[in-house]
């Protein structure tokens, strides 16, 4: 199953909820790649010589092929760890229709998940991913400015993922009056896990107890 990981506004963390749901699926015995329409994770990630990742064939790439090839589209994973991979975006622009590759992904046998960054009418090729994706995990913080954003935004999750910052207001039920989607997971804002972003560690050393928070999401039936 393809799952969409997608914020309406930057700096919400989304390529890092994108990876480390990831690493928690994997975690779970969970075969899981990861396809990168952004251009963070392999930064995020580190090591596994990902640095190169930034001039390896890529999604863009890809998506000019005249064929799309389900086993080309395989050929341009890298691996990140034991049954994780990451696809990259590449180096070009996304092509004009995304259909084609929401198709080839939903051929995988694996779990996909995508990060599709920041979604709004100005994003038109990952706009149309997320629209069109079985599943789709809008991002975002209990913040007045974020929720006004994904009320004004046209594309409606099917579940939410809440970044909890302590001091706020507002709370699940404000999310979820908003968004029309119920919250299926709550991450903290902790410490240990920007030390471990920061270090490029994600893939490696993660609390356990955001693992089962995120490994819990009922991604086959949100």
């Amino acid at each position: 199953m393809t799952i969409a990981v997608w914020s309406v506004k930057g700096g919400v963390g989304v390529t890092s909820v994108a990876a480390m749901l990831a690493i928690a699926r994997v975690e779970r015995a969970e075969p899981t790649v990861l396809v990168d329409l952004c251009g963070d994770l392999p930064a995020l990630l580190g090591g596994h010589d990902l640095d190169k990742t930034d001039a390896a064939p890529g999604i863009t790439d890809w998506c000019a092929t005249p064929e799309l090839a389900v086993t080309a589209l395989a050929r341009i994973e890298r691996p990140v760890r034991t049954d994780l991979t990451i696809v990259p975006r590449g180096t070009g622009l996304l092509s004009a229709d995304a259909a084609p590759l929401l198709q080839a992904l939903g051929l995988s046998q694996r779990r996909v998940i995508v990060d599709c960054g920041v979604v709004t009418e100005r994003h038109d090729f990952r706009r149309q991913f997320v629209a069109a994706a079985p599943v789709s995990l809008l991002v975002v913080r209990e913040c007045f400015l974020n929720l006004r954003a994904a009320q004004a935004n046209l594309v409606t999750p099917t579940a939410v993922i809440v970044v909890k910052e302590p001091g706020r207001h507002l709370g699940r039920a404000d999310v979820e009056a908003v968004t029309g989607a119920p919250v299926v997971a709550q991450v903290a804002v902790d410490p240990s896990i920007a030390r471990s972003l920061d270090a490029g560690l994600a893939s490696a050393r993660l609390p356990r107890s955001l693992l089962r928070v995120l490994g819990r999401v009922p991604l086959d039936v949100v």
